[in-house]
């Protein structure tokens, strides 16, 4: 609270003196000394400095949100989840920290979810296999592959770096913690029903040996307070994905949380009905090809490309990097300074450059 300090008024008393002599006698007036009084120094008002948001002291390295302890350096989950609309809901993907779409053949996409850590009985799934690009995103936040079959180059990218992970399909005693809902199997097909608890996963990468914690890796991803600004309005987003699949979300301002949907309904986490929300929406352009006659595609993550950062609804555009396989991306508005998110949860969808993205 600023204080006030009243300056106080001085003022100058002159004190005059006379006497009275005999007529005789000729006097002069005589004037007292008199010493001069000045105005006492004005103090300048105190200033107090606004009150800032204290930033926390442990942080979420994927989400920038608060931990109650330090963060201890564990390597995340990168699982893949299956996208096409007859295996809807999924399971367990509100939980996610971050969401990654990216399209897989057949014009069909496919998530891949990160989690910063897997505990309890909650229900992922449904899983499906895995591609090499999917893996090449694992691979830039350093985490532990959840999948359930690969194609080929997937299966020799992971031989040949020996990357950790645990495969629902091939992977050794994977009966004991993957299993198959019956449901699933009469209403979307055998291949749409796999599934695996939370804390089985755990489980499983700790039979098969896997690295549990960072070794020489360095999170790019930075956070700030700061809203966006300065961009165009994005209160509905609508991403395209170069076929007739879009996702969209719709902004909310008291929140400053956009709502997913996709397949005409909510998207939805089908353990629970939670609508699944996000802070940040990140939309790259990447090189995308085709390379079999199967229709698989081979999308292009390293190097450069161009992109929107969504949050605050506002969108503005960025610039995407990354130099090698085993690095993290990083993102840069144009005056080349970083593109930071705001604390929450982000959903990343890669798209062929040519992909529509519509804003209102």
């Amino acid at each position: 609270m600023k204080k006030q300090l009243a300056a106080g008024l001085a003022c100058l008393l002159l004190l005059t003196g006379c006497a009275k002599s005999p007529a005789t006698e000729d006097t002069t007036p005589t004037l007292p000394e008199t010493t001069p009084v000045t105005s006492a120094p004005t103090a300048a008002p105190e200033t107090v400095p606004p009150e800032t948001e204290k930033a926390p002291s442990y942080v979420n390295p994927l989400t920038g949100e608060a931990l109650s302890a330090p963060y201890d350096e564990s390597r995340p989950y990168a699982v893949m989840i299956n996208n096409i609309q007859v295996a809807m809901p999924q399971c367990g993907t509100s939980h996610a920290d971050i969401m990654y779409e990216v399209l897989a053949e057949g014009g069909i996409t496919r998530m891949m979810a990160i989690f910063s850590n897997l505990e309890g009985e909650t229900p992922l799934g449904s899983i499906r296999s895995l591609r090499p690009y999917y893996l090449s995103i694992a691979r830039s936040y350093d985490a532990i592959m959840v999948h359930a079959g690969a194609s080929e180059g997937a299966y020799a990218d992971l031989a040949s770096t020996g990357w950790d992970h645990i495969d629902g399909v091939q992977g050794a005693n994977s009966g004991n913690y993957y299993y198959r809902v019956q449901e699933r199997i009469n209403n979307a097909g055998y291949e749409h029903s796999l599934f695996i608890d939370m804390d089985s996963a755990a489980a499983y990468a700790k039979a098969m040996n896997c690295r549990f914690q960072h070794e020489d890796y360095q999170n790019a991803l930075s956070f700030t307070s700061e809203p966006l600004t300065d961009g165009t309005p994005a209160s509905q987003v609508t991403v395209h994905f170069r076929t007739s699949k879009t996702t969209s979300f719709t902004y909310d301002a008291g929140t400053k949380l956009y709502t997913g949907a996709q397949y005409g309904s909510d998207w939805v986490d089908g353990n629970d009905g939670t609508a699944l929300t996000f802070r940040n929406l990140l939309v790259l352009g990447a090189e995308t090809k085709t390379i079999d006659d199967y229709g698989r595609l081979a999308v292009t993550l390293t190097g450069k490309g161009e992109g929107h950062l969504i949050r605050d609804g506002q969108c503005v555009p960025i610039t995407w990097s990354r130099e090698k396989e085993d690095m993290p991306f990083t993102y840069t508005f144009a005056d080349g300074s970083p593109a930071t998110l705001a604390a929450g949860k982000t959903y990343v969808a890669v798209v062929p450059p040519e992909s529509a993205l519509d804003l209102e």
